[in-house]
């Protein structure tokens, strides 16, 4: 039996009776053609007798190793998509960096996987010393991985590629050993020559009570929160400088603004619960580990209840700080008004519209800030915007003059066809009060801080933009 027949055999195929398995020899010559070169003959005889027949899908697994980290990919078959003339010209645009130009390779199909997915287009030489070598390309839609950068050697030929084919569950398996061992090492130098040293206190309650005093005076630990990004998150870390430029991100100023730390929040009655196990971690690994969650309750704005938990680590050296886990803040109901929720994203939402007062449309209202943004006087404002009756007609006045002096005569200016055509979009008004006409059927009410908010509303005269206004100690502005 020739190697190509060992290799093969050594192959689970999954039958598709419905399509064909194999190239018939005018095929595969007409592809030589498009090449002008013949093909490898091991490549030449898995067309002829195997062609597009899957793999099975535990059986088409092969490990990738570009420089330190090993990806576990997935190969199903020669795709006979990829023999068409256009895959062709897409594969020249990608393979431009290979040794001795992308004329001198064929592409044959993909291997992928990965999370972010990593996608590769399988090329075979044709020319050279190199001549029925296996190389692989980034593809288009592949994450931009730097380590496939440049094109990657994958064997020294068809049939050496075809025997590294294995089970997906046992190569897997030997690619997260290995991988794990890397992060390891990464680690371990990371910790022993930090980027910024992170800061540390004897205790937990010690560590974050300053972080609340005085948030700029505390590093957080920068290498532990990229562990758990691999641990946890199963990102990839397959490198000295991925692990670098994942633990930069990792400063307070960062974390604040990404939402991993709270920014700066007014807390009374402080009160920290005694740290557990943090319980996300990998157990596959088998290792100890020093993380920890600390549950914080406090007060904040008007007395509400804020819950959080915060990721620490305990190490030989004192307890480090991570990130702010998660965060609960009660609702609170404004009288007259209706119930607040709190989101980290879209801060304080009022849970069912209101109608003002002094509007004709319901209001979604949401107020800026964090949760201690509804302090009394915020609360106390948001009230008056509801209730402020007296000032519709001044409402009503401000959006009538922008119709008068700035819509209606663009209307008027124009012919009769076209007035036909927009007279929903520019209604001849006559009084103050009837611009509701223009008006779209919801507002939406931001309030700024505790004597100014923005109002915004669909308009007939401009579907895109709207209507877009800002009312400070009840002046308005657009």
């Amino acid at each position: 039996m020739t190697s190509i027949e060992t290799a093969v055999s050594a192959l689970r195929l999954e039958k598709d009776p419905s399509e064909p398995f194999t190239y018939a020899p005018e095929e595969i010559d007409a592809l030589e053609t498009l090449t002008g070169v013949r093909f490898p003959e091991d490549f030449r005889w898995y067309l002829t007798h195997v062609g597009w027949r899957k793999l099975d899908y535990d059986h088409a697994t092969l490990l990738l190793r570009p420089v330190a980290h090993v990806y576990a990919l997935e190969f199903r078959a020669v795709e006979h998509g990829a023999f068409a003339q256009r895959a062709y010209r897409d594969f020249e645009r990608q393979a431009a960096d290979l040794p001795d130009g992308a004329s001198a390779y064929f592409p044959f199909g993909q291997m992928r996987g990965g999370s972010p997915q990593i996608i590769l287009t399988l090329a075979i030489a044709l020319r050279g010393a190199d001549a029925g070598a296996v190389w692989a390309v980034r593809a288009q839609g592949s994450s931009a991985d730097d380590e496939f950068a440049a094109p990657v050697r994958v064997a020294a030929s068809f049939t050496d590629f075809l025997a590294t084919v294995g089970p997906r569950r046992k190569l897997e398996a030997a690619a997260e050993k290995a991988n794990g061992a890397l992060f390891d090492r990464l680690l371990a130098e990371a910790l022993a020559a930090p980027e910024v040293v992170p800061t540390r206190a004897p205790e937990p309650e010690n560590l974050i009570s300053r972080f609340f005093e005085t948030p700029g005076d505390v590093a957080i630990d920068a290498a532990r929160n990229v562990e758990v990004l691999a641990r946890v998150l199963a990102q990839r870390v397959e490198s000295a400088q991925r692990f670098a430029a994942e633990a930069h991100r990792f400063t307070t100023e960062a974390a604040v603004e990404t939402g991993l730390l709270p920014p700066p929040l007014r807390r009374a009655r402080i009160r920290f619960d005694q740290p557990v196990a943090f319980d996300r971690m990998d157990t596959v690994l088998r290792k100890t580990h020093g993380f920890r969650v600390v549950r914080v309750q406090s007060e904040v704005g008007e007395g509400h209840r804020l819950t959080e938990d915060y990721l620490v680590h305990q190490g030989k050296d004192g307890w480090t700080l991570l990130r702010r886990e998660e965060a609960r803040i009660a609702d609170v109901k404004i009288r007259d008004v209706g119930t607040f929720a709190f989101d980290a994203t879209y801060k304080w939402s009022l849970k069912k519209k209101v109608t003002p007062a002094w509007s004709e449309r319901p209001a979604d209202i949401c107020v800026l800030g964090e949760e201690d943004a509804l302090s009394p006087a915020r609360t106390a404002f948001v009230a008056q915007v509801v209730d402020r009756a007296d000032f519709r007609p001044n409402f009503e006045s401000f959006v009538f003059a922008l119709y008068r002096d700035r819509l209606y005569p663009e209307f008027a200016a124009m012919s009769p066809d076209e007035q036909r055509h927009w007279a929903d979009s520019y209604p001849r008004l006559t009084r103050p009060d009837e611009i509701w006409r223009l008006l779209g059927k919801t507002l939406t009410l931001t309030i700024e801080s505790d004597d100014t908010f923005a109002l915004s509303v669909p308009a007939n005269w401009d579907p895109e933009h709207g209507l877009s206004l800002r009312v400070t100690d009840w002046r308005i502005a657009a």
